[in-house]
């Protein structure tokens, strides 16, 4: 079908600290505190320091707003879905040697987020969506990867049945990835799949 570049990320951007939420808390307790504890003049100094926050913050997401931030590691390889395996890299595993797969699919390039307090771009790089591979021996390997556009990943649809067939996929985590949503279409895709 085709292959999707694997997203290898850094562990230093694994955990962020909304350094924005944190000053914006300190100034709204300093707006708070400040007129109990402090006289007047240094009530007006923190006021401004806020209004500035304000102004900046708000050129900083004028700035980013429509941008697409930069991949947070390294393209590594390919992940390819066929038939009766998947590809990773240069790692064949068949379904045989398969217990489950679970697939979080829910991102792509270009994507809108909503991001209160956050000085990061506001759309996405695609680079989130996960497949976890339990494998019988019991190691799971998990994988990020990089979609294009919302329904790149339905080109997999066949290996994806093969993949429920074959007692790899739930039939809800099937109707998720293939966005089968209202209950008419459910209900006949489970039809389809017992013929």
């Amino acid at each position: 079908m085709g292959a999707y570049r694997i997203v290898e990320k850094n562990k230093e951007n694994e955990i962020e600290f909304p350094i924005t939420k944190a000053y914006f808390l300190v100034i709204i307790l300093g707006l708070i505190v400040t007129p109990f504890l402090l006289e007047i003049i240094s009530f007006l100094i923190i006021i401004l320091f806020f209004i500035l926050f304000i102004i900046v913050f708000g050129i900083i997401q004028l700035y980013n707003f429509g941008r697409i931030p930069k991949i947070k590691g390294k393209y590594a390889g390919t992940i390819e879905f066929f038939e009766d395996k998947i590809q990773i890299k240069s790692e064949i595993y068949s379904l045989s040697e398969i217990s489950t797969i679970r697939f979080y699919v829910s991102d792509y390039v270009g994507k809108w987020t909503i991001l209160f307090f956050s000085l990061d771009p506001n759309r996405s790089n695609g680079s989130e969506n996960l497949i976890e591979i339990v494998l019988k021996t019991g190691s799971t390997i998990r994988v990020f990867f990089q979609l294009h556009h919302s329904k790149q990943f339905l080109e997999n649809r066949e290996n994806l049945i093969n993949y429920h067939k074959a007692g790899k996929i739930s039939f809800l985590k099937l109707i998720e990835v293939l966005q089968i949503r209202k209950y008419e279409l459910i209900q006949n895709f489970k039809n389809e799949l017992n013929q």
